[in-house]
């Protein structure tokens, strides 16, 4: 039998319910007005700033997007201690991991540029650990000038055409008295944009209307999770490859021109292990030898440079030795001609070690023949990862292709036709979208796409294309549909294979 509950007990729980009941109404009468901001309030760009640095404190995303499609993004701006793998980082005002300098540049004061991506940003390595600090600290010393400085203007990723188009688009501003740009064998890639707040997109902000087909030497092991590392992206041998060439080409020599007529010097430096010849034949064709120098595969390739084993970032020692080379050079080619710099035998060393040895490397041959063969089958890539070679973006693991794709395919001496293989999801609201099928940039044909039909269509080669040695074949519809988990990758049908025949 249980006991019944005593009149003290009964009187303290009425008097705590009548005690709450109370206060909400009280709370209710008294409740602040709801929080009502008006547009013209967060049209203030003070209210604005103020919003996107609250949410940057409050993500883990590094990146924020730039309204030039050819430079993507940048990092979120006046970051404070932000981790970045296994270190801090801050950023300035212009999003950029470097400190506030002033724009325009004060008159008289010495700048120096360090143009790039991850390396000069400076992946895993401390903030004066990157070429940029020693090369700015003896600069000062060896002049006995302060107003020099030396900026690391590099984000992960960008291509030879961002980083180009970042610097000449604030040229008048910036006012480098030298630029000096590293490239390296992974800049012909799209540069990708942001997704989300602070996130690497899977798409390029210069192709959008290609959605999520980005384009990259490493797409076979990124993109489509195969064994086989690389393409043959940087190989020249077939459209794809030569217009990324040509575009690379086009932005160095534009910079170059256009820092030199302000009265600034270009310094080229080629990071291309086994193929710095090539890449200078190719991208600094237009340069001068004055123009241009070179980290040698030796160099490139030493662990004791790397951030880690399988991190080959510039680690503390490396980013003495490259901040060497370049004094050692400024001073051989008297690349800041303001100032009074004597030679430094360790930087002379370092010059000939790193610089002058890369000279009489063996360097790939211009006309070397990828090992590729004539057909692109998807159907078994478990076994198979070799065939990823072929692609250099728009398709993935299962053979879904984007709304854009380029494979690389041998073309045999008497073959007459591309034949393709496929299937159609079911996926009927994207019925009737066209997907226009090309080779070497000339068109080919079309085909349509209908809801769980199978594709089996050739098409002959045109005459022009018949002492083609490679064919950049592409694919590119004008409609798609989402799949995914979170809806946000876009296909247009599965590919089975692709082949010359």
């Amino acid at each position: 039998m249980s006991e019944r509950p005593s009149p003290r007990l009964v009187r303290w729980i009425f008097a705590g319910c009548a005690l709450f009941s109370a206060l909400s109404i009280a709370l209710w009468f008294v409740r602040p007005p709801p929080l009502v901001v008006d547009q013209a309030v967060l049209d203030d760009p003070r209210v604005r700033d103020r919003v996107v640095e609250l949410f940057a404190r409050r993500v883990g995303g590094t990146y924020d997007s730039h309204n030039d499609p050819d430079v993507g993004r940048v990092l979120q701006k006046n970051l404070v201690a932000r981790a970045h793998g296994l270190v801090t980082i801050d950023t300035n005002r212009f999003g950029l991991r470097e400190w506030d300098y002033p724009l325009p540049k004060p008159p008289g004061a010495v700048r120096v540029v360090l143009l790039g991506d991850s390396f000069v940003f400076g992946t895993g390595a401390e903030s004066e650990d990157r070429p940029g600090a020693h090369l700015q600290r003896w600069l000062r010393e060896r002049s006995g000038r302060e107003d020099i400085g030396v900026l690391h203007i590099g984000i992960l990723s960008w291509d030879v055409v961002a980083e180009a188009s970042y610097v000449r688009r604030q040229l008048s501003l910036l006012q480098p008295d030298l630029v000096i740009q590293v490239s390296l064998d992974n800049d012909l890639d799209d540069a990708p944009g942001v997704r989300g707040f602070g996130a690497v997109a899977r798409y390029a902000t210069r192709h959008r209307e290609r959605a999520d087909a980005i384009v990259r030497a490493e797409f076979p092991s990124v993109h489509m999770g195969l064994s086989q590392r690389v393409n043959f992206l940087c190989a020249g041998h077939d459209a794809e490859s030569r217009e990324r060439w040509e575009a690379a080409e086009r932005a160095v020599w534009r910079l170059a021109t256009e820092v030199e007529r302000a009265g600034g010097k270009y310094l080229h430096v080629f990071r291309w292990p086994g193929a710095n010849q090539k890449a200078r034949a190719l991208i600094g064709k237009r340069l001068t030898d004055e123009q241009v120098a070179f980290l040698s595969t030796a160099f490139c390739l030493d662990p004791s440079s790397w951030v880690a084993p399988d991190d080959i970032h510039w680690n503390a020692k490396a980013g003495r030795e490259v901040a060497l080379v370049c004094y050692g050079l400024i001073v051989e080619r008297h690349l800041l001609p303001t100032l009074e710099l004597e030679q430094w035998d360790e930087a002379s060393e370092a010059v000939a070690r790193i610089h002058e040895a890369a000279l009489t490397e063996r360097s790939e041959a211009l006309n070397s023949r990828p090992k590729l063969d004539a057909l692109l089958s998807l159907e078994d890539l478990a076994a198979h990862p070799e065939e990823g070679a072929h692609v250099y973006g728009g398709i993935d693991g299962q053979g879904l292709v984007a709304p854009f794709a380029s494979v690389s395919l041998q073309k045999p001496r008497m073959a007459t036709s591309v034949r393709l293989r496929g299937q159609c999801l079911e996926r009927p609201e994207i019925d009737g979208a066209t997907v226009r099928v090309s080779a070497e940039g000339v068109a080919l044909g079309v085909f349509e796409i209908r809801a769980g039909q199978s594709i089996d269509a050739s098409w002959p080669l045109p005459t022009e294309l018949a002492d083609a040695r490679y064919l950049d074949v592409r694919l590119e519809a004008d409609d798609y549909c989402y799949t995914g988990d979170d809806l946000q990758q876009c296909v247009v049908m599965r590919l089975l294979s692709l082949s010359v025949e």
